[in-house]
């Protein structure tokens, strides 16, 4: 069987906080869970 294609594009989710959000509207997610470390390593203030 073919996969199918969406005949729109995803949106990426500026400014949205709510996972749940993001799914329901069908955003793009990139999890960056593996930069948690790094963040909090780093000296500036985020």
């Amino acid at each position: 069987m073919k996969p199918t294609v969406p005949n729109y594009r995803k949106r990426i989710p500026y400014g949205m906080s709510n996972f749940a959000s993001v799914r329901r509207d069908d955003c793009y997610f990139v999890d960056k869970t593996e930069f948690i470390p790094e963040l909090e390593r780093a000296i500036m203030v985020y």
